[in-house]
């Protein structure tokens, strides 16, 4: 018997929250090449439909790659769910962090929205979410001793995940890349 894909897609983010809630991730922190993983995410996002133009910076953070990956990439889902294309990513690397911004051209977040967007079971449309993804993106965000906000002023739909530390690439397979899909 099959599952309809919106109770499988619970499930998942129910036993990852409870993996986050049990205690500390089995992977160690690592350098992750912040640019690299945004594009690969972003050629994901690409592949089912949804363009992905990506402003990068040669940034490095110490983290857990795998986190920070579910992060950029459930972001990245919902702006190809619910928002408006084209998705723009833009890394930027500032003095303590590293900013990885995911907009789209929906209308920007209002700040009573944004008050609670981050809440477990807020959803703009039931019917295609159960209202746990930013919830579990924030944790994780928290967890890696970053955070996921909402921005305001740009006059679009933008989600900021901040981490901490950063610093230029020296490897040369990590320029910059512009405009996927």
């Amino acid at each position: 018997m099959s599952r309809h894909p919106l109770w499988e897609a619970l499930r998942g983010e129910l036993h990852h929250l409870e993996r986050l809630v049990s205690g500390p991730q089995e992977e160690s922190s690592q350098p992750v090449a912040v640019d690299d993983l945004v594009r690969e995410a972003a050629l994901l996002c690409s592949l089912q439909g949804a363009p992905v133009a990506v402003e990068a910076s040669r940034t490095t953070v110490v983290s857990r790659p795998t986190e920070v990956r579910r992060v950029v990439q459930n972001l990245l889902a919902n702006a190809q769910r619910h928002g408006v294309g084209p998705i723009e990513v833009a890394v930027r690397s500032r003095a303590s962090d590293v900013e990885i911004s995911v907009t789209d051209n929906g209308p920007e977040i209002s700040p009573t929205v944004a008050a609670r967007i981050f809440d477990a079971g807020v959803t703009r449309d039931p019917a295609r979410g159960g209202g746990l993804g930013l919830y579990v993106s924030r944790r994780l965000a928290r967890d890696l001793h970053g955070d996921l906000t909402v921005p305001s002023g740009s006059g679009r739909a933008t989600f900021a995940l901040s981490l901490p530390g950063g610093g230029e690439l020296d490897h040369p397979g990590s320029a910059g890349l512009r405009g996927l899909g």
